[in-house]
């Protein structure tokens, strides 16, 4: 037992270490997409994986492991990640030759430009309106606002019947509400409070107030608790890169009020509110994320066989010319170990740290393959948005939800960031709203001149 908890400490000291190497800074104060997706990390799966190694079995996913060794397995790869992860990002920016304290204290230090205000405001106007609209027809077809009915429900409404309802109730289709409604208005709420914050107008600020509204009911439409958390932290991220950081107490002020907001919305769903690290709140973020990936451990390829590549979005494996069906690793895991909720109804996916995903379709390789793949991809992204594009309203935006949503979705599934059809349309969106103004911006000056 001892040599396990020096073995727990010692990994947890090292990718603290390494960690910070590769963030340029862990400071809460001054967070960025390296130092968010650790301290993720940390309490969604070192933590959780760390005390089940131990020996701590209170959880209730402990309850259906098949195969004991798999938690040792687990928490090697874990352990593994923590190291290998931050040193793939560190050689990375060796690579590059640049000193990424240096670069992003230098990038939180200028001032945010904004160029063609009024156009891009005009552009942001028409987008998010038509946006909102399609939210409205969303909501006509529900029959009511969830977010209302999380404020308060009548007696005997059953919030895990009606969230699978909702997720498959769409308007027009699938791709409208996806896009158009749970992305694109939570992104041009982020775009309209970069501007609100930067320029203080009042066109601005009132955008932004019916856009976080929107934003509000569209995260919580189907009852799920994390999403409108996730959303109001991005704000933080966005404040800190136009502001150079935060101030702590008001770090803490924030979390502290998030926290709150998890535990009410736990309580309006009919959970008991418990400060045991077994049950509630609190074990869903150190245990119910590490109980899914020991599942993919356990099951793969002990009782189903790996997938070969079978949880790959359908649009790559048809550019590569592969006849193969679409499989999240996810889905079984939840039809195996949770048949009764699937069978009730009640059941989604069972996501886990994103070398679960790797695991069920390449094994071994696939984890290695896929730390390497995380390692250079955020070491990238973090360099070009701190190093290489002027720091503007429009690309903070941008740089803070993509922080936001890789950080987040590194709990989620591997092959999401090999393709992402979300973040592709959301970088598109930037794209059209930077050009379509500049062109306009030209157009109307030549337009003046003639």
């Amino acid at each position: 037992m001892i040599l396990k908890i020096l073995l727990v400490a010692f990994g947890l000291t090292l990718s603290t270490y390494l960690f910070k190497k590769a963030a340029g800074t862990l400071s809460i104060r001054k967070l960025n997409i390296i130092s968010y997706t650790f301290y993720l990390f940390v309490l969604q799966t070192y933590i959780g994986a760390s005390l089940v190694f131990l020996g701590d079995r209170k959880h209730y996913t402990m309850n259906y492991i098949l195969h004991e060794k798999t938690i040792s397995t687990t928490f090697f790869f874990v352990f593994l990640t923590a190291i290998l992860l931050p040193l793939m990002i560190i050689a990375t920016h060796k690579f590059l030759r640049v000193d990424m304290e240096e670069v992003y204290n230098g990038y939180l230090e200028k001032d945010t430009q904004v160029d063609h205000e009024k156009i891009i405001f005009y552009i942001v106007l028409l987008i998010a309106s038509v946006c909102v609209l399609m939210m409205i027809l969303l909501l006509i077809k529900i029959g009511y606002i969830p977010l209302i009915k999380l404020l308060h429900a009548e007696a005997g409404f059953n919030f895990k019947t009606e969230r699978i309802i909702i997720s498959n109730t769409v308007i027009i289709n699938q791709y409208v509400k996806n896009i158009l409604i749970l992305s694109f208005i939570p992104v041009t709420s982020y775009i309209s409070f970069a501007y609100a914050i930067t320029t203080k107008k009042i066109r601005w600020i009132v955008l932004f107030i019916v856009l976080f509204g929107s934003s509000l009911i569209v995260k919580t439409y189907n009852f799920a608790k994390t999403p409108v958390v996730f959303y109001l932290f991005t704000f933080i991220i966005l404040y800190i890169l136009i502001n150079n950081g935060i101030k702590r107490l008001y770090m803490y002020i924030v979390v502290g009020g998030l926290s709150g907001i998890i535990a009410l919305m736990y309580k309006v769903t009919g959970y008991v509110l418990t400060l045991s690290i077994h049950n509630g709140p609190i074990s869903r973020v150190i245990f119910t994320q590490v109980g899914t990936l020991i599942y993919h451990f356990d099951l793969f390829p002990n009782s189903f066989p790996f997938l070969m590549g079978r949880s790959m979005s359908g649009t790559i494996t048809s550019l590569l010319g592969l006849n193969l069906p679409h499989i999240r690793s996810a889905k079984i895991v939840m039809a195996f170990y949770g048949s009764r909720n699937v069978f009730d109804g009640i059941a989604g996916v069972m996501n886990a740290f994103f070398i679960g995903e790797a695991y069920a379709n390449f094994g071994v390789i696939g984890v290695l393959t896929s730390i390497a793949y995380m390692g250079i991809l955020f070491g990238l992204i973090y360099y070009v948005f701190a190093k290489k594009i002027r720091k503007s309203a429009l690309s903070v935006a941008l740089f803070a939800i993509l922080t936001s949503d890789l950080a987040y979705a590194t709990q989620g599934g591997f092959f999401d960031f090999v393709y992402s059809s979300n973040i592709i349309l959301i970088i598109l969106l930037f794209v059209f709203i930077n050009y379509s103004s500049k062109y306009l911006y030209k157009f109307i000056n030549n337009n003046k001149l003639n």
